[in-house]
């Protein structure tokens, strides 16, 4: 019962998250954040070589003791400060070209398409966050999984997603 509230309370705020943003945000965004990891990651090797003007002091009670190598902490580093940089970049992109997106007619058909694109979205995250939790073997897990027709539903009659997921972990040889 539980379950199923919390199920239906997060399908709701994708709803009106999505309703709110609109689809040109979320695609936007989800488009930005592909190009702004992809950005970080072509880049973060050439650029760590230009900061070795920060040092690497790492003893051994230290949480970095970690890392055994400089290269490691300098890589990382640049990915963080290409990722940051670029993010506020792509951000600042996407504001401008969604300003578009709030024009009369087109703001409602925006909010209505990021409505539906919301609820698809949590729903997806939802199918995997149970998906997930079910993989561990715990009693109160399994009870209230049992108990909630929703989330059997979720799991049960979303085929496509449960198989690809199913083919996926497999390949993955995660279960």
């Amino acid at each position: 019962m539980v379950l199923n509230i919390i199920i239906a309370l997060l399908l709701f705020s994708g709803v009106v998250v999505g309703m709110k943003r609109g689809a040109v945000l979320y695609i936007l965004n989800f488009i930005g954040l592909i190009v702004v990891l992809i950005i970080s990651y072509m880049y973060y090797r050439p650029f760590a070589r230009h900061l070795d003007f920060i040092k690497f002091n790492v003893d051994k009670e230290s949480a970095l003791s970690f890392l055994n190598s400089e290269l490691v902490f300098y890589n990382v580093i640049a990915f963080l400060i290409l990722f940051i940089i670029s993010s506020i970049v792509v951000k600042t992109i996407i504001r401008m070209i969604n300003s578009i997106a709030n024009l009369p007619v087109l703001k409602q058909l925006n909010g209505l398409i990021g409505g539906v694109l919301g609820f698809v979205i949590h729903y997806a995250v939802i199918f995997m966050g149970l998906y997930l939790i079910l993989l561990f073997p715990n009693e109160m897990i399994q009870n209230a999984y049992n108990k909630s027709d929703v989330a059997q539903w979720v799991i049960m009659k979303t085929p496509i997603l449960s198989d690809y997921f199913y083919h996926w972990m497999i390949q993955s040889k995660i279960i």
